[in-house]
């Protein structure tokens, strides 16, 4: 029964099918990797350059929180022994609340970052909707997707228009 029903199904849309097929001429689909298309333009390698500068301080003063915290668990295990029950309650509530503001600045730091890399690809991305928009009509797509791993699982190199992306893009705006 569910044979004859998928088949059935399958004979009703087949004829549709061939409409939406990348080799009709009145209907052209291309893709674009973006985050291939970040890496690639000038203003994104700045853009991470940035990013990563402005962030490398942040990383530091988190890593040594975690090695104190570290130091901490380390100091707690050896005095274990000769710490009475109180003691060692204190200290464990001591090191618990240090690793809650570990975790508190390490969620924060991760916000800002996103915060600041968002600020910094926003320019990036309405100065590529413009050429998409060109490359578009230049090459009479109908319609143009972002490359992602669940979107697009195949397809054809020729519509692929990250490289013509890029290059535009450069072209367009040169560094400064």
């Amino acid at each position: 029964m569910k044979r004859i029903f998928m088949g059935v199904l399958i004979s009703l849309f087949f004829p549709f099918g061939s409409a939406f097929a990348s080799d009709n001429p009145s209907v052209r689909i291309g893709y674009i990797d973006v985050q291939q298309v970040l890496q690639s333009v000038n203003d994104g390698k700045a853009a991470k350059a940035k990013l990563e500068k402005e962030f490398n301080a942040k990383k530091e003063q988190l890593q040594k929180e975690q090695d104190k915290l570290r130091k901490l668990s380390e100091e707690l295990e050896k005095q274990s022994l000769v710490l009475s029950e109180t003691g060692k309650e204190e200290k464990r509530k001591e090191l618990q609340a240090k690793m809650l503001d570990h975790q508190n600045h390490l969620s924060q730091a991760q916000m800002e970052m996103k915060q600041r890399e968002e600020e910094l690809m926003s320019p990036i991305f309405q100065k590529m909707d413009g050429i998409i928009r060109s490359l578009a009509e230049k090459n009479k797509y109908t319609l143009i997707l972002e490359k992602t791993r669940s979107a697009i699982l195949f397809g054809l190199e020729k519509d692929d228009l990250t490289k013509e992306l890029v290059a535009e893009y450069n072209k367009r705006h040169p560094v400064k």
